[in-house]
């Protein structure tokens, strides 16, 4: 196929040691991995995520390894070259200076989705512009304005939430001053879209569980649907 063509090659949740504005913490994430499974480059690559928890939003999600803004909307376009894949950050949780508990479980293959289980450790990342979902301090200083597309969080690292939040920039920046993308604990179903300038996009829908315990985020597999498969 000589079109750039996106794929959903694997769903899976992870837990990371998280450097940020608040301080070194643990989150849990539900990513999805996408793989361009064309011949030629997929370029400006966009996902949206629609929830009916959250109406009328259009939710644009945070790829990984992608600095972004401390602002409302600083969503970055990827390209992604042939047979080049790239993970995308989809809901997380805020599990403060506790390590999440992991389970290992098989893994589940669906279709030609590949369900992994959870890490059987938490991943460290120590330089800040290349970890998931944390913005590049060195490049972006928040500062004290009127306008409330710049935010300044400054909480204790030390603390966990409740619930889950969507992965928009905004939100993994300073999750607990964003709460209109919060999901609170209980079942959401969610559906996600890759577009791109050029070629054929992706999509799924699943159902995602948060929590009172930020440690128990999870989706579950038997609802993932895919168009096509």
């Amino acid at each position: 196929m000589n079109n750039p063509y996106l794929i959903v090659e694997e769903i899976k949740v992870g837990n990371f040691h998280f450097p940020s504005n608040w301080g070194p913490h643990y989150r849990r994430f539900i990513i999805a991995r996408i793989r361009n499974k064309g011949n030629e480059r997929a370029q400006n690559c966009l996902a949206h995520l629609e929830t009916p928890s959250i109406l009328d939003r259009e939710l644009k999600l945070h790829w990984v390894d992608t600095p972004y803004e401390p602002r409302r909307d600083s969503t970055k376009k990827i390209d992604l070259e042939p047979k080049e894949a790239i993970d995308l950050d989809l809901v997380f949780a805020v599990c403060g200076d506790e390590n999440p508990k992991i389970s290992i479980e098989p893994i589940l293959y669906t279709g030609s989705v590949v369900f992994h289980p959870i890490e059987p450790r938490p991943s460290v990342t120590y330089d800040q512009s290349i970890s998931r979902g944390t913005y590049d301090p060195s490049l972006y200083k928040p500062v004290r304005s009127d306008s409330n597309t710049i935010i300044d969080a400054k909480l204790p690292s030390n603390r966990k939430f409740p619930g889950a939040w969507i992965a928009t920039p905004y939100a993994l920046y300073d999750p607990d001053g964003y709460r209109e993308v919060y999901l609170p604990p209980g079942k959401h179903e969610i559906s996600v879209d890759i577009l791109l300038s050029k070629g054929t996009g992706c999509g799924f829908s699943c159902s995602i569980e948060s929590s009172e315990d930020p440690s128990k985020l999870d989706f579950n597999p038997e609802t993932v649907k895919i168009p096509g498969i």
